[in-house]
């Protein structure tokens, strides 16, 4: 038995659904025409392509070259993103009734949401479909913000999506909705999802020791994750080390995720454990966390790797927050945004400290309270080739604002404390990129003057893709600036790369209170493929001041990275970028070697988005 519900018999396009249901066969072809993409060959008039093309038989190198950045096939792109509005499609079906939702399950390999009739007789990938539990439907169902028999809402359907391409075992998904052949005051909803192969492995290193870690973020199909780290012995350190992780996302429909980690090596032994609810859905109301951390063995205080510490530390924290949104619904602007509260409270007690550190005011037993008063207006739109290498990426856009009220009592002061911050994003028209700004002033307070006060102002901006050849180049810029007011002695900011600071710069001696940092990247997404991984070729430029905050920061100590790379990234795995790069410093610190060459793995980029938190987190960093 076969129907269409909408009712037409036309040929299935790349974007047609087949979905299975015992015996009936469910064909779903989308209201909006597609925008059909241009299957011509590149431009012979592009005289960058034409350079290529003459060389190409000169050297192995230039056809190799040729084969990166001209695409000879005629046929259409893979990539290619259909043009379809389907949030028009929801708004045309607002208000009618869910008769029913449709899980549609896809393997990792050999298809897309966006073609669901692809299929492969490719060994390889049968054989890796296989190796893997699918994603039990109870879980998709539990990330669903809508049920049957609610009313059909853009937003819950939209948020739907988002939330489920948030999930770390899910590679992209889809939500369609098409009116009922039996009964038009009713709809069908069928919502498309696609795995990612949720087992891998990555090689480090752990200090000067090698760690192998084997982690899987779905296990049993059940969207359980887990990770274990081993941390191999050397001549200095001959003790053996491990680290163990768990998290579960949105344990129970309850939007509750939580993260258990437990390490045991040399320098560290500790036990964290983090519960959070936050606001990432436009309705939700109450959101709160908390958070605990047991370090028997710690060389840096968590949270707060700013402080540097010569001796191990042996401590207790806890961070417990609670809020309320208050949703607003207006005729104006502010439609759809919300106002939030929130309180927090935070604990920290140090034990057995050596005489040297018995003074320091952050290793007291400290005890924090905060209120913030939050306003935010967020919304998303559909991109890809941003950070990820295809996947369909949710870019937030919209605004934040709060205001922070608190104080911190310790065994010798009361000390009170007030922030503010306030952060935008949009899209640029027409299609000029992206661009986001965030700006922020804190401080505590003693004898009525700033106490380890801090202002940071950050600015993000990416462009449009810019056809190149066959490939897309996209480009970054990155602005930091932090200034630290009366820190402490033991407090320090970087330039190290991990610190917002130079691309491959790792010295630690590179320390002040005050830093301007520029990061220019370009990125060229190509079309070629190894083993299903995706080449991505860059360059970077970067430019980073950094003094003690008494002088003009422009007057202060300056370096420069610079260099370019290679990264390889399979958006149906899990396993981090593969980078490969080289980076050429002209001004390093006495000892220091200009040049250096990293083989490395990286998590993908994250947005910032428009979701207040708790009331206060570190910012000196």
């Amino acid at each position: 038995m076969c129907f269409h519900l909408t009712g037409q018999t036309s040929k299935p396009v790349n974007d047609t659904i087949v979905i299975q249901q015992q015996d009936t066969t469910i064909v779903l072809i989308p209201l909006s025409e597609p925008e059909q993409p241009d299957t011509s060959r590149v431009d012979e008039k592009d005289p960058i392509t034409n350079y290529i093309n003459q060389r190409a038989s000169k050297s192995r190198v230039n056809k190799w070259l040729q084969e990166l950045i001209v695409d000879t096939r005629d046929t259409i792109k893979k990539d290619y993103q259909y043009n379809i509005d389907y949030v028009k499609d929801y708004q045309k079906l607002t208000g009618k009734q869910i008769r029913t939702i449709y899980i549609s399950q896809l393997d990792p390999f050999g298809t897309t949401v966006n073609d669901t009739l692809m299929y492969t007789e490719n060994w390889f990938v049968k054989t890796g479909n296989k190796l893997r539990f699918t994603t039990s439907e109870k879980i998709i169902r539990k990330n669903l913000t809508f049920e049957k028999g609610d009313a059909v809402d853009p937003t819950n359907l939209s948020e739907s999506e988002r939330l489920l391409r948030q999930l770390a075992f899910i590679s992209d998904a889809k939500i369609l909705v098409r009116p009922s052949e039996s009964d038009t005051s009713m709809v069908d909803v069928v919502v498309i999802s696609q795995d990612r192969y949720p087992h891998a492995f990555s090689i480090g290193t752990q200090g000067a020791k090698p760690e192998l870690t084997l982690y899987s973020r779905n296990m049993f199909g059940q969207g359980f994750g887990f990770s274990q780290s081993f941390i191999a012995t050397s001549p200095k350190s001959p003790e053996f080390g491990f680290k163990s992780s768990m998290q579960l996302q949105n344990i129970q429909g309850s939007r509750i995720d939580l993260n258990i980690d437990y390490t045991n090596r040399n320098e560290k032994h500790e036990l964290k454990a983090k519960a959070e609810r936050s606001f990432y859905l436009s309705d939700m109301k109450y959101g709160g966390g908390l958070y605990i951390n047991r370090s028997f063995k710690n060389e840096n205080i968590d949270g707060v790797d700013q402080i540097e510490i010569e001796d191990t530390l042996n401590y207790f924290i806890t961070d417990t927050w609670a809020g309320r949104a208050f949703k607003l619904n207006t005729a104006n602007y502010f439609d759809q945004s919300n106002f939030y509260v929130s309180f927090q409270h935070m604990y920290s007690d140090f034990y057995d400290l050596c005489d040297s550190l018995n003074n320091n005011p952050a290793l007291n037993r400290n005890t924090y309270y905060f209120m913030s008063l939050s306003f935010s207006k967020r919304n998303y739109y559909k991109n890809n080739l941003i950070y990820s290498y295809g996947r369909t990426e949710d870019v937030p856009y919209g605004f934040l604002g709060s205001l922070t009220f608190g104080y911190n009592k310790n065994k010798e002061d009361i000390l009170p404390y007030m922030g503010g911050y306030f952060s935008a994003g949009k899209a640029l028209i027409p299609n000029q990129g992206f661009f986001y700004f965030n700006v922020e002033a804190n401080s505590f307070f003693r004898d009525g003057k700033s106490h380890r006060g801090v202002i940071k102002l950050g600015i993000n901006y990416f462009s449009n893709l810019l056809n190149v050849g066959t490939g897309k180049l996209r480009n970054f810029v990155d602005l930091h600036y932090i200034k630290g007011f009366n820190r402490l002695d033991s407090e320090y900011i970087y330039l190290k790369g991990n610190a917002e600071g130079l691309t491959a710069f790792s010295n630690k001696e590179v320390k002040g209170k005050e830093k301007l940092v520029l990061n220019v990247e370009n990125v060229f997404f190509t079309t070629k493929r190894i083993l299903g991984f995706r080449m991505a070729a860059f360059s970077f430029t970067d430019m980073g001041f950094i003094g003690d905050g008494n002088h003009n920061v422009f007057s202060q100590d300056y370096y420069l990275s610079l260099g370019g790379g290679v990264r390889l990234r399979n958006d149906k795995l899990v396993f981090k970028t593969i980078q490969i790069r080289l980076a050429y410093m002209p001004i390093v610190p006495d000892g220091a070697t200009p040049f250096k060459i990293e083989l490395s793995s990286e998590a993908a980029k994250g947005f910032n988005d428009f979701v207040p938190g708790a009331p206060y987190k570190s910012s000196f960093k």
